[in-house]
């Protein structure tokens, strides 16, 4: 069909078009733009906080934030934060929190690139697991799945507990008792 085809050309656009890297503080002001436009009044005034502290915290903690950049224009963004298990055990983990992408530009292959080079640099570092509370029909693409998040508890409740995904990068580690974490300061 014809929105289809413009849909592919929109992403082929998009995909050669767009530079992924790691964010800058310089542009926390185009970062919360974004994060404001993508979410909810209550829940973006709330996340803009959080991010502002992440943004400046990451060259001080392995903290990775990524955004997308087209045609010099920040469209998306995407931060990937070390968590603590209580007691310390030896694994590795992370949570992918936030993913915003400008309303005019999501659905077009901006956040799936955001979460697919987030995903290869913390694979690539070792990771053993990743985390994310979001849409289970959405994250499941990247291979995230309730099986592989169902031992770790989050520290807070959950209101959408099949939001609450992993992917175990090592396959090997496999616990039989719950898991509690803790997310560093934001």
């Amino acid at each position: 069909s014809t929105s289809n085809l413009y849909n592919k050309i929109v992403w082929l656009i998009h995909n050669f078009y767009m530079e992924i890297r790691y964010a800058e503080k310089i542009e926390k002001e185009s970062i919360n733009k974004i994060i404001l436009s993508a979410f909810s009044y209550n829940l973006g005034k709330i996340l803009v906080q959080v991010v502002d502290e992440i943004i400046q915290k990451q060259n001080n903690t392995e903290i990775i934030s990524l955004t997308a950049k087209i045609n010099d224009e920040i469209v998306g963004f995407i931060s990937f934060s070390p968590i603590l298990f209580t007691p310390e055990i030896n694994i590795t983990g992370y949570i992918l929190a936030p993913l915003a992408v400008l309303p005019r530009h999501q659905n077009q292959g901006v956040g799936s690139e955001l979460v697919n080079k987030g995903i290869n640099i913390l694979r690539k570092d070792g990771l053993d697991f990743l985390f994310v509370y979001g849409d289970p029909k959405y994250y499941s693409k990247f291979g995230f799945n309730q099986d592989d998040s169902k031992i770790f508890i989050p520290p807070y409740p959950l209101k959408y507990p099949n939001g609450w995904l992993g992917i175990n990068f090592t396959q090997e580690k496999v616990y039989k008792s719950e898991i509690k974490f803790s997310c560093i300061d934001a």
